[in-house]
Formats: C-alpha cells, structure tokens, sequence
C-alpha cells in the first residue's frame, strides 16, 4: 500500500490494487473469518489483537469499510481519508478483514472522551441537541469523519454545506436560521405597515371614526334620533 495521503485516480487502478491485494491476503485471518462467520453481519470490536473502528453511520458497521460493487460485488473495500483524499487499502471477503486492515492503516482505536460542546461560536449562539450524536442540532458526522449541516425549511432538508468540524457546521446552521428568523420578522413587519395604511384612511382622505355608543330616543312624531358624541341625526 503507497498511499501517503495520494488519492485514486480512476476505479479501474482500484480494482487492479483490488486483484493483487486479494491475492496476497487469501491465506490471511482465518481466525478472523470465523469470528465473522460467527457473528454474522454483527460487528466485532476487536480482531488481530486491534481494537476496530466501529460505525453506526456505516452499513458495513465499521468506519472506513463499505461493500464492493461491480467486479467486486460481495467483498469488501476498505479505505482511509486523510486531508479529503481517500487512500484505497483493497478488497477483503469479509467486513472483519477490511476493518482490520483499515486499523492497521490508521491505527487501533482509541476511546475518546465525550467531546466538549461549545455553546457560542464566532459571535453566534449554538443549537444544542442532547438527542444528536455531535451535541448541535442540525449536524451529523459523515463516514469521513467531516461534519454537515442541514435544516428544516418548509418540510424539507436544506443542505448547508459539510465542514471539518462540528462547531463550524453547527454555526452555519445558527447562521441560517437566524437570517430565516429575521426574513420572517421583516416580512411580518412589512405585511403590518401595509394593513395599516389601508386601514386609516378612506380614499377621500376623510378619517374614520367609530361610533362608541349610539343612544336611540323616540321624538315627538314616533322618529328615532340617533346621538353620538355631540353629533345627532333624526329620521322618521
């Protein structure tokens, strides 16, 4: 494996890559294969001695391995991303066997401790989340390990870019939806001053003005007369 941060440059030299390394590790892990075969599709935490990368994100349950395709349908690829170049590590028959590859290329895993989360970033105040895995609303990890954002607009997912951190993602979200809160707000306050101006005036330029209390009195000849204020009219 030469692979010191160079990334693919077509899927047939990764297939090719594919081929060699199959042969060169048919005879490896038969512990491994067993383990996988006892376990079925659940993922292993430790094989070879290595404590591997698992993934809930991850259909293979592990991080770095995904199924093969085409040429490769039923095995599986394992590969590393260091500075947004993927490094392909080759096809293995089991997922267990990519993942220990992937280990070995990356290191054993290491338990991390809880991530601090930050509550302000660059001036903003963040969207917490005790439900969301990177502690903000709206971000999620992708596999890579680089974060995006996204957020509800009118029922549906707006995409607001991936970032190498949590806390960059989780201010572009605070960024987005305080610029949508303050659209609103503008829009409301524009729809107010409209309903004002049509309301104060009639087109005559006369003011309206409403009657708060109308006292009827029979007059002599059975008319009624209506008083308002020091205003009064009479009709039969």
């Amino acid at each position: 494996m030469e692979c010191a941060g160079q990334a693919d440059s077509s899927d047939d030299e990764m297939e090719i890559e594919a081929d060699e390394a199959a042969e060169a590790e048919e005879a490896a892990a038969p512990a491994v294969v067993e383990a996988e075969a006892a376990g079925a599709a659940a993922p292993v935490a430790e094989a070879e001695g290595l404590r591997l990368h698992l993934s809930s994100s991850s259909s293979t349950g592990y991080k770095g391995v995904s199924k093969g395709e085409r040429g490769n349908s039923g095995r599986f690829r394992a590969q590393t991303y260091t500075g947004g170049e993927t490094c392909h590590l080759g096809f293995f028959d089991t997922a267990v066997e990519a993942a220990v590859a992937y280990a070995r290329a990356v290191g054993e895993y290491q338990p991390q401790p809880p991530p601090t989360v930050a509550t302000e970033a660059e001036g903003l105040k963040l969207h917490l989340s005790d439900k969301s895995a990177t502690g903000y609303k709206g971000v999620r990890e992708m596999e890579s390990g680089r974060f995006y954002a996204t957020r509800k607009d009118g029922g549906q997912d707006e995409y607001l870019g991936s970032f190498d951190s949590a806390v960059e993602a989780a201010v572009a979200y605070a960024r987005a939806v305080g610029q949508a809160k303050l659209e609103a707000g503008e829009e409301e306050e524009e729809q107010e001053e409209g309903d004002e101006e049509e309301g104060g005036e009639e087109e005559g330029g006369a003011p309206i003005y409403q009657v708060d209390k109308i006292v009827e009195e029979r007059v002599e000849g059975g008319g009624l007369e209506y008083r308002s204020g020091g205003m009064s009219s009479t009709r039969p």
